[in-house]
C-alpha cells in the first residue's frame, strides 16, 4: 500500500469513527415511552406503547439507485459512457421521541450501510463496494410523511484500481480503498406495519477513484428508492407478525432486476429487467406448492447498437419467457424456494431448462423484497433481485388472511 493509498484509509477510518461515536452518544435519549409519529398508522399503536421495554428500535432497509456520473473533463466520457446503478442495504438505530417537539421532528438516526456500485465502464473503473455510517435528520416528521437529509461517511473499495500503462486511455493512478462521502435529501411516506417508501435525490462522491492528476475523485448524481422496516418493540412473550404459518392462497406480482448477464460474450452492460406473476397454495403448515411465470427483457447489447455494431432488430433485445414450479419454505418471515423452469420462448435453443433458487423476506404481510439466482449448465444464468406484492394480502383485510389459517 502506497503513502497516499494509506493515508486516505486512515483519513477514512478516522471519519468513520467520529460519526459513530457522536451517533452512539446522541442516541441515548432518557424516559421515552411514546412511538414516533411516522408509526401512527402501524395499526397495533397502543399495543406497542403499552409494551415497550427499550428506549429504541431497529430499522432495517434497501435501496436501489440509478444515475449519472458529473463528468468536468472531456477525456473521462469514455470512462462513464454507461448507466451506473447501485443497490444498497441499510441498519439504522432510530430513537423513540419524548416531547412534542421531538415526535414532529424526530431524534437523528445513526446507520450502517453496505452499498455496491456499478461505476460506469466495466472495463475500466468495475464496481465499488462501500461501507459507510450515517445519519439522517427530519426536517418534517408527520404520521405519513417524512421529509429528511443523509450525509454518510465510510470507505469504498474498487477492486479494478488500474495502475499506469494498464488501459489505453489511462495515464494516473486510481486507488484500491477511498474515503466514500453521501449527501442525500428523501421524501418518505409511511405505510402499515412500520413500512416506509420513499424517493431521495443523492450526490456521492469518491475520493480518489479518478485515474488522473490532480485527482478530482469520482462524482455520482443518483435517484433513489427507499423501502425500510422498522423493527417495532413489542412486549415480552408476545409473537411478531408475520404468523408461522403461510396463508393458504398466495399470488405475487414481482419486478425485478438482473446483475448477471445470460451468455453474450462481451458481458453485461445493461441490467436485465423483468416482471413475473406467481401463485403458491399452502400443502402444509410451513410448506408451499407453487407456478411463476416470468418476463425477462434483455438490454446487455443496447451500446453495441447505438454504435452501429448491430441492428436495430437484434435478436437480444427480444422478450425470454419461462415458467417454473417448485416448492417454497415459511420459516418465520424467511422464504427460501426451489423451483424448476423451462425456457418456453428463448434467444437461445441450445439448453431450455433451468434451475431457480430464491430467498424472500417478508417486511410487511404484502411486500416481500427477494434475490434468485437461476442456473442453467451448471452455471449461474442470471442473479435477480428485486421486490413482490403479494396481491391477495393487498386487497384483504385481517379478518380475510386469519379465516385462510
Amino acid at each position: 500500500m502506497s503513502f497516499f493509498t494509506a493515508h486516505i484509509f486512515f483519513e477514512g477510518i478516522a471519519c468513520w469513527a467520529l460519526v459513530v461515536l457522536v451517533g452512539v452518544n446522541g442516541a441515548r435519549v432518557q424516559g421515552a415511552d411514546t412511538l414516533p409519529a411516522a408509526f401512527r398508522k402501524s395499526g397495533s399503536t397502543d399495543a406497542v406503547r403499552d409494551g415497550l421495554e427499550r428506549k429504541s428500535f431497529w430499522r432495517v432497509g434497501y435501496s436501489a439507485s440509478r444515475g449519472a456520473a458529473v463528468v468536468t473533463k472531456e477525456r473521462m466520457l469514455p470512462l462513464v459512457e454507461e448507466v451506473p446503478w447501485s443497490v444498497g442495504v441499510h441498519v439504522s438505530r432510530d430513537a423513540l421521541p419524548t416531547s412534542r417537539w421531538a415526535r414532529d421532528l424526530g431524534f437523528p438516526s445513526l446507520s450502517f450501510s453496505y452499498r455496491f456500485i456499478r461505476l460506469g465502464s466495466d472495463r475500466a473503473l468495475g464496481y465499488a463496494h462501500c461501507v459507510y455510517s450515517s445519519y439522517r435528520f427530519y426536517f418534517l416528521r408527520r404520521s405519513w410523511l417524512e421529509v429528511s437529509s443523509n450525509v454518510g461517511v465510510g470507505l469504498g473499495f474498487l477492486p479494478k484500481h488500474y495502475r499506469r500503462g494498464t488501459v489505453g486511455y489511462n495515464s494516473g493512478v486510481g486507488s484500491l480503498v477511498n474515503v466514500y462521502l453521501e449527501a442525500q435529501v428523501a421524501l418518505s411516506w409511511s405505510l402499515a406495519g412500520g413500512v416506509t417508501f420513499g424517493v431521495a435525490g443523492e450526490y456521492i462522491h469518491l475520493s480518489n477513484g479518478s485515474f488522473r492528476m490532480p485527482n478530482s475523485g469520482l462524482n455520482y448524481l443518483f435517484g433513489t428508492l427507499l423501502l425500510s422496516q422498522a423493527l417495532l418493540p413489542v412486549k415480552r412473550g408476545e409473537a411478531r407478525w408475520p404468523a408461522p404459518a403461510p396463508l393458504r392462497h398466495s399470488l405475487c406480482v414481482d419486478v425485478a432486476g438482473s446483475a448477471v448477464e445470460r451468455g453474450v460474450p462481451n458481458g453485461l452492460r445493461y441490467p436485465l429487467c423483468a416482471v413475473s406473476v406467481s401463485y403458491f397454495y399452502a400443502v402444509a403448515r410451513r410448506v408451499a406448492v407453487g407456478a411463476l411465470a416470468d418476463v425477462y427483457w434483455d438490454f446487455s447489447l443496447s451500446h453495441e447498437v447505438r454504435q452501429g455494431r448491430l441492428p436495430e432488430q437484434s435478436v437480444w433485445r427480444m422478450p425470454t419467457v419461462s415458467v417454473f414450479a417448485g416448492c417454497r419454505m415459511h420459516l418465520g418471515r424467511l422464504m427460501p424456494e426451489v423451483m424448476l423452469g423451462y425456457n418456453a420462448y428463448q434467444v437461445q435453443k441450445d439448453f431450455p431448462f433451468a434451475l431457480r433458487l430464491g430467498l424472500r423476506y417478508r417486511i410487511a404481510p404484502w411486500c416481500e423484497p427477494f434475490v434468485a439466482v437461476v442456473t442453467k449448465k451448471v452455471r449461474a444464468n442470471h442473479i435477480a433481485f428485486g421486490v413482490g406484492v403479494d396481491l391477495f394480502e393487498s386487497f384483504r383485510g385481517k379478518e380475510h388472511r386469519d379465516a385462510q389459517h
